[in-house]
């Protein structure tokens, strides 16, 4: 490996930890400025304050760019196939959220399409990562 990979490699590292936080910090920052202003404005003093809609915030944009941040992550780590397994992990946990919310009133026998479609996918998955390593190493 020389100098120049290990630099690109790097530079591809930073960027993509730059792309994964920067939509979380900004959503941050914006949380805590609304939040300064009206402390400013009501002259309430109190430090922990900010705490919870932050930690709201960056929840509920974890939760909905939580498929791309995979996908940046996984795309680079392991290739076009980590796409395959970011959406499948992000649709696993978007239905398990979905049965906590509602409950019983999901009937199971319902979702065969659902968990037939996770188990293509996870076929497809498997079958390309190893497929690519045979080729690789052959």
């Amino acid at each position: 490996m020389s100098e120049g990979i290990i630099i690109d490699i790097a530079r591809e590292v930073v960027w993509t930890i730059v792309k994964t936080s920067a939509p979380l910090l900004i959503i941050s920052l914006i949380i805590g400025l609304i939040i300064s202003i009206f402390q400013t404005v009501t002259s309430i003093q109190e430090q922990t304050l900010t705490f919870v809609p932050k930690f709201l915030a960056i929840m509920l944009v974890l939760v909905i760019i939580a498929n791309v941040f995979m996908n940046f992550v996984l795309v680079y780590v392991i290739g076009v196939q980590g796409a395959t397994i970011a959406t499948v992990i992000s649709s696993f946990v978007i239905y398990f959220f979905r049965k906590k919310a509602v409950g019983s009133d999901i009937n199971i026998n319902g979702y065969w399409k659902i968990l037939l479609t996770w188990g293509l996918l996870c076929t497809q998955a498997i079958v390309e990562i190893y497929t690519n390593l045979w080729y690789n190493y052959n």
